[in-house]
């Protein structure tokens, strides 16, 4: 039986891969949302946001994992925090400028006031990833859209997402992963943590659970255990066994056994992991393939509300299929032009500082 330890190593994954299957899936999943403004069955007990909900999963769990070997591996605060910054802010801001182009194209404001409203929807939906809640539209956009006043729905994950990294700096800077005890400490009282939020309707914990997690109580139990069980799978990776048994069983289970969240979202973590590294599921071919996954996401929920505005497209396959002809092109220039010169920039910006540093005024005292 093969680990997850050994065949980490050999560096041959489907990540890439899955990572694109998981964007198509969230595009997909909001088709339906924003040309209908409901989220159907596509079959009893499985609503069409399922496929939204599994590919976010399927997300924390490898940043969860490829995070924690990040940091594991280079131990460098500096460098963690360098790289999170150049993978995710310079695409998240390309995409709030594409929000604001597109909505020139369909609000009923006058330039001006667009213009104004447009400067405040910059600003705070950039300081929405660590300050603020995003509390600010675009003036006169997608009113009369079936899922109406949304520039940008897919970039509610975010700020749960740098959490979970602000998470493994803090475990990691106190040598939490080095110390076994502390750590399974931590995850009994996370597990606890989220078991009260599951059985207590509290107004109160909801509040304090989305202003830490920027999630809503339900997306805790999800998204950031998703997250810890990436993260657990690098740490006790020669522990992991890359099984179909296991797979199958689990799949089994998930569809005998009354649902669960904390079941889905073992099993959609454990398929995975399964599908990345099983090396008689990977595809080679597909495996340089570029990541345009992250162009896909936060660039395909303002396509395709402009598509609902300006074409009155309200069959959810018809937006799916137009959305991904006209987000692919945008998503492979950022990754292109934006994100992949972006990230060659690490381990450069720290002298890019100094030199800077260097013409600072000195003023004699």
């Amino acid at each position: 039986m093969h680990t997850l330890s050994k065949l980490e190593q050999d560096k041959i994954n489907n990540f890439n891969l899955i990572r694109l299957i998981a964007a198509i899936s969230v595009v997909f999943a909001h088709s339906f949302v924003l040309s209908l403004g409901v989220i159907p069955e596509l079959f009893p007990g499985f609503s069409t946001g399922w496929f939204g909900d599994i590919a976010v999963t399927s997300f924390f769990t490898l940043s969860g994992f490829l995070i924690t070997k990040s940091y594991s591996t280079n131990e460098n605060a500096y460098s963690f925090v360098e790289a999170r910054i150049l993978r995710l802010l310079p695409g998240y801001t390309l995409s709030l400028i594409y929000c604001i182009l597109l909505g020139l194209l369909v609000t009923t404001a006058s330039f001006h006031s667009y213009i104004f409203s447009a400067f405040n929807f910059f600003l705070k939906t950039l300081s929405y990833l660590l300050m603020r809640p995003l509390s600010s539209d675009l003036l006169g956009v997608y009113i009369d859209n079936p899922f109406p006043n949304a520039p940008n729905g897919s970039l509610w994950s975010l700020p749960a997402e740098i959490r979970m990294y602000i998470l493994v700096l803090f475990l990691g800077f106190f040598q939490v992963f080095k110390k076994k005890y502390f750590l399974n400490l931590f995850f009994l009282t996370m597990c606890f943590f989220m078991y009260l939020i599951f059985i207590y309707d509290s107004y109160l914990l909801d509040r304090a659970v989305s202003f830490v997690f920027r999630v809503p109580s339900y997306g805790l139990i999800k998204f950031p255990l998703a997250f810890i069980i990436g993260m657990y799978a690098y740490l006790y990776k020669e522990y992991v066994p890359i099984n179909p048994l296991i797979f199958i069983g689990l799949i089994l289970a998930f569809f005998l056994l009354p649902h669960s969240l904390y079941l889905e979202t073992i099993v959609v973590s454990y398929s995975v992991l399964f599908f990345g590294f099983y090396q008689k599921l990977i595809i080679k071919r597909m495996i340089n393939i570029p990541d345009y996954s992250y162009g896909i996401y936060i660039f395909s929920f303002p396509t395709q509300q402009t598509l609902v505005s300006m074409l009155k497209i309200y069959d959810p396959y018809i937006l799916f299929v137009l959305s991904l002809c006209f987000t692919l092109p945008i998503a492979i220039f950022s990754w292109h032009c934006i994100e992949k010169p972006s990230l060659k920039l690490k381990g450069k910006t720290k002298s890019y500082l100094l030199f800077f540093k260097k013409f600072k005024p000195e003023y004699n005292k």
